[in-house]
């Protein structure tokens, strides 16, 4: 997916939090199906899909794909903006097992952005990971999986600091396990993740160092779930889960302890309507509470919904909507309550071309701090699939941020139009 879909990607990853891995199991089995709709984006195109190179029970997928883009605010600033093209490159591969049992996916890439007006814009990151499920029984299966990723925070993002010379370098390591089973009408799934962010520190033009440390944290979440199918095509389900957020640095070398243990309780419905709409969408409550006394837990209304409305089989239209507690980067801050909405429609007007539009919104509440931070963009999308090997997609992206308050952070707008070339095997 290009850069202009970014925004929306995060909201579409939010929603299907919804499932947790370990379902797409459960869902081998006829009561918790939720295939009979295809979106424009899943359809299978064999005629376009790269083939990649055989090895064993092994298929290799190697691609390169380059962007040109044109940014007209690059440092995401109200003030002395400044506009420039920039190069992305990213090479990636991938492996997939094709085995009749058990099921194996390692992927890799690195990627380039050259900024032709600023080098000091300049970015270089990379992943790493490997994600792999055991089939125990026709609908007991166990997964797990470890991640790498080195980048860099976008100029756009709250924490990022504003008088930092060059982005502020970041890496996650992450680990996870899941484990699901269904029988009859029942299906149960949890998963444990075990992530560890690391910051570097940033430097201002007069060399003054932007501490970063006081970011770095490990944080582990656990959820367990059940469904239970009421007729072949809906399901009704409870899921609980729980986290804990664990800084690196605390108080007297940092201001404050961002230390916190949260809860999730959510109920909800997922369904699959034949030819008209399929989804998820749930209620219910959360609560985060701060270690440091100077902070009030922060709890509420809590909804997760991703619901995709097929008006044809060439059109197909996402929406998202997630309410969270996000750790906040922002001095002062432990943590902010995140609204997220967003809107996205997809037509097939070819067989290799599909044009895309979206609409994002949020809203984040931080705690701690008088400051309230509005989100909007667009985003518009042709994906040109010209044969198994090249693809082509243009596409043009807007955001926005309005902020307010006492200790509200720095407006912008900006516009950037580009396209991507990719090369596959």
């Amino acid at each position: 997916m290009t850069a202009s879909m970014t925004p929306c990607a995060a909201l579409v990853a939010a929603a299907a939090l919804l499932t947790p891995a370990g379902q797409a199991v459960a869902q081998g089995s006829g009561a918790f199906e939720r295939d009979r709709n295809v979106s424009v984006q899943e359809r299978a195109r064999p005629e376009y899909d790269a083939v990649g190179v055989r090895s064993g029970g092994l298929t290799i997928y190697p691609s390169l794909t380059a962007g040109l883009e044109y940014d007209d605010n690059i440092y995401a600033t109200d003030a002395n903006e400044a506009e420039s093209g920039i190069l992305i490159l990213r090479p990636e591969v991938s492996v997939e097992s094709g085995w009749s049992r058990h099921e194996l996916a390692v992927s890799a890439w690195v990627k380039h952005r050259t900024v032709f007006e600023d080098s000091d814009e300049d970015t270089f990151g990379g992943y790493i990971g490997a994600d792999g499920v055991l089939d125990f029984a026709s609908e007991t299966e166990i997964g797990g999986g470890a991640s790498y990723l080195s980048d860099h925070e976008s100029r756009t993002s709250s924490a990022s600091p504003a008088t930092a010379v060059e982005p502020i370098e970041y890496e996650v390591a992450n680990l996870y396990g899941t484990a699901s089973t269904a029988f009859n009408r029942l299906a149960l799934s949890t998963r444990l993740d075990w992530r560890a962010f690391d910051f570097e520190d940033g430097v201002t033009p007069g060399g003054a160092v932007l501490e970063q440390d006081d970011r770095d944290r490990d944080q582990i979440d656990v959820s367990a779930r059940g469904d239970y199918a009421i007729s072949p095509a809906t399901a009704l389900f409870a899921e609980a889960a729980f986290n804990t957020r664990d800084y690196d640095r605390e108080p007297p070398v940092t201001p404050i302890t961002r230390d916190s243990d949260g809860v999730e309780i959510l109920a909800g419905a997922n369904f699959d309507i034949t030819r008209v709409m399929r989804g998820e969408v749930a209620i219910g409550w959360f609560e985060q509470e701060f270690d440091d006394p100077a902070f009030d837990s922060v709890d509420g209304f809590d909804v997760r919904a991703g619901v995709e409305w097929f008006p044809s089989q060439l059109t197909t239209i996402g929406f998202t909507a997630a309410r969270d507690v996000e750790d906040s980067g922002v001095a002062g801050s432990p943590a902010y309550v995140s609204s997220a909405a967003s809107a996205r429609i997809d037509h097939e007007l070819l067989r290799n071309l599909i044009l895309s539009a979206e609409l994002t919104y949020s809203d984040d509440d931080y705690e701690g701090i008088d400051r309230n931070d509005e989100r909007t963009g667009a985003g518009l999308e042709a994906t040109w699939m010209i044969n198994r090997s090249v693809g082509l997609s243009p596409y043009y992206q807007y955001m926005e941020l309005d902020s307010s308050g006492a200790f509200q952070g720095q407006d912008y707008a900006t516009n950037r139009i580009g396209v991507e070339l990719t090369l596959a095997r």
